[in-house]
């Protein structure tokens, strides 16, 4: 089995071990591509190129064939080397390998799903802001889908069978980064459809006053996001647990330590043994850096939404906490992700 690369992917090549071409004096197989519409020319050269060392004569496949696409055959009027049939004919072992550039790779077909809040939501959380899981997309290099919605919990996201979709949406080899706690806080005496119980385990329950007086009966934090990895893992998805993000809140010279759902987010990861992100953390350590002038110029609203610039900053602090971490899906952070500022905490 011979393998060379086609634009950073693979392409499998059987060699043919029956008889070669009388016109194959140095032991080649000749091979036909037919080339996708999608593939370039420079993708073409690398193809001659690397070809050329395997042993491999490669031939553009004549109109005649683009009937369709066959696995090995005997073609009369072929002549090596020509990519047009000739006036004779001359018979020839070819193999004709028929592929799409897209489909090629098996991770071109995976794809990072987000599930979150606003701060991580396309349009943030009004005029002027922007949630993370928007710029993070240029970091990776396989399809970012954002299935986040500003206001949700990771209750009201399960009551509402947003997680359904997105689990619906997902398929075996994907990815999904789950983060919220900016809306589960408790709510006081009326239920506001969002709070979780509070405490820091699966088994814990709480009842709660609705608006017209009925008892109902609601789970912990870990409890709505645990049941949705278990169906995400089920479905052969890999999921990564990542903290809640800092507010612009200080303390001194420094962001003001984390609530109770970033240590809920860690014990998750710990119980369920999937990847943990401390979102918070790397957060943190890059407004720190940057201090708190430069950082409130992030927050045009409130001490909670970030504009564009600020979302930037957000998904940079995500990605350097995805790569000093252990998920899987470290190895798709492209170029562009590898040098994102900071270092690991």
């Amino acid at each position: 089995m011979k393998k060379f690369e086609v634009a950073s992917k693979f392409l499998e090549l059987t060699e043919w071990s029956g008889p070669r071409s009388r016109h194959d004096n140095d032991d080649r197989v000749n091979v036909v591509l037919y080339l996708s519409p999608r593939l370039a020319h420079p993708t073409w050269d690398r193809i001659t190129s690397k070809a050329s060392r395997h042993k491999y004569s490669l031939f553009p496949l004549p109109k005649l064939l683009r009937g369709g696409p066959v696995s090995l055959c005997n073609i009369t009027g072929f002549t090596p080397g020509s990519s047009s049939v000739p006036q004779r004919s001359t018979p020839t072992m070819i193999v004709i390998l028929a592929f799409s550039f897209l489909l090629i790779s098996g991770a071109a077909s995976q794809t990072l799903h987000l599930i979150g809040d606003s701060t991580m939501a396309l349009g943030g959380g009004g005029s002027g802001t922007q949630g993370w899981g928007v710029p993070v997309a240029q970091y990776f290099s396989i399809p970012v889908v954002n299935h986040a919605v500003g206001g949700e919990s990771a209750r009201s996201y399960s009551n509402e069978g947003k997680f359904t979709s997105a689990i619906n949406a997902a398929k075996s080899g994907d990815f999904v980064v789950i983060e919220f706690g900016h809306n589960d806080g408790s709510a006081g005496a009326v239920d506001n459809g969002k709070q979780d119980a509070v405490g820091d385990g699966y088994n814990i329950t709480s009842t709660v006053t609705a608006a017209n007086g009925t008892q109902i009966l609601i789970h912990s934090f870990a409890y709505y996001i645990e049941n949705a990895v278990a169906s995400f893992l089920a479905k052969g998805v890999t999921p990564i647990i990542s903290s809640v993000t800092p507010d612009n809140i200080w303390s001194g010279t420094t962001i003001a330590s984390g609530g109770r759902f970033v240590t809920y987010a860690q014990s998750i990861g710990t119980r369920r043994n999937i990847a943990y992100v401390d979102h918070f953390a790397y957060v943190a350590q890059a407004y720190d850096k940057l201090g708190q002038t430069q950082t409130t110029t992030f927050y045009p609203n409130d001490h909670l939404h970030t504009n564009p610039a600020g979302a930037l900053v957000v998904s940079q602090a995500f990605v350097r906490g995805l790569l000093c971490g252990t998920s899987a899906l470290r190895s798709k952070v492209n170029a562009a992700g590898q040098v994102v500022p900071n270092g690991c905490i």
